[in-house]
């Protein structure tokens, strides 16, 4: 009877057992292009964009202007797959969760091949998290965590 009674203490306090939502969306943030704090990387024209990303995933020319389409954020990075939903913490996550595409970084460009305009797409969390949280480091309490603070 103890032995079950600790076993399922064990099981209980395994799980996430967080109680709570986490909420994914999207944004963009667009930087003028010769903003050079816009990213960790200085791109001034095609030749630096091509050095540091390569090819691009897609080209898009419309109304007198080139725009490259990647869909990771550098050279050797994965692709970044863009997911969009909620997730609900009762216990146990109930993920409402898909993926929608990838968050792109479009480069504009000039007439002259300078860089325009930067456009990164990121995907948002806004959560609130209450509970034991054993990934890492386990804890006990609440979590609140705004993705939009922290990429500004």
């Amino acid at each position: 009877m103890l032995s079950r009674l600790i076993i399922s203490i064990i099981a209980i306090a395994s799980l996430t057992s967080c109680i709570g939502y986490d909420v994914l969306s999207g944004s963009e943030r667009v930087c003028d292009g010769s903003d050079i704090k816009c990213s960790k990387f200085v791109y001034k024209n095609k030749t630096d964009v091509l050095t540091q990303l390569g090819n691009p995933d897609k080209v898009v020319a419309k109304d007198g202007t080139v725009k490259w389409v990647f869909h990771k954020g550098c050279r050797y990075c994965e692709n970044q797959i863009a997911y969009r939903g909620i997730l609900i913490g009762l216990l146990v996550p109930i993920p409402f969760v898909i993926p929608v595409g990838y968050n792109n970084t479009i480069f504009e460009f000039r007439q002259d091949d300078t860089v325009n305009k930067i456009t990164f797409e990121q995907t948002e969390n806004d959560a609130f998290l209450c509970g034991f949280v054993p990934a890492g480091h386990p804890n006990l309490g609440c979590y609140v965590m705004n993705s939009r603070k922290l990429n500004k």
